[in-house]
């Protein structure tokens, strides 16, 4: 669990930086082709490691849910890398942050669910810190912003999806 956790954390900072550094250091215009070529590298190196596995394709039902799974996953990795290519990536960190907080909303609005005062009580501290980690030096383009927010909200609603 902890090498899964690690290898997580690893390998989304380390795309969030090379996103951010594409866009940057040269100049890259075109965020969504960027995110097709991520999501084509995923469905090449998940094919064969399927094929290897070797379980039966899922049921029509399941297949529906996992094809609006990834319509949500491809979507906001999308939209996250058009907003890096207006913000820096500090306030892209801080705005992604906030998923947990969007993730507890959305299971309350949409699935009904009710969480404990605690949980969000504790979704505080994580906002607060993204907030200051970022105050006092926030130079952002709007729509990049928007653009942010509606990948959040989608990481949100994948992770409802997902449960």
């Amino acid at each position: 669990l902890t090498l899964t956790v690690l290898a997580w954390l690893g390998t989304g900072t380390t795309m969030a930086g090379l996103n951010k550094w594409i866009f940057a250091t040269h100049g890259f215009r075109y965020p969504l082709l960027l995110s097709s070529l991520h999501m084509l590298s995923g469905v090449a190196v998940g094919y064969p490691l399927g094929w290897a596995r070797g379980p039966s394709p899922p049921a029509p039902r399941p297949r529906a849910r996992i094809y609006l799974l990834s319509l949500t996953f491809c979507t906001s990795v999308a939209l996250g890398n058009l907003g890096l290519s207006y913000v820096q990536l500090d306030v892209a960190q801080a705005v992604a942050t906030t998923t947990p907080l969007v993730t507890l909303l959305l299971s309350g609005l949409l699935g009904g669910r009710r969480h404990h005062p605690l949980q969000y009580a504790a979704m505080g501290p994580v906002c607060a810190g993204a907030a200051c980690s970022i105050a006092g030096g926030v130079r952002f383009h709007q729509p990049g912003c928007g653009f942010l927010l509606a990948a959040t909200v989608l990481r949100a609603l994948k992770s409802i999806q997902q449960s």
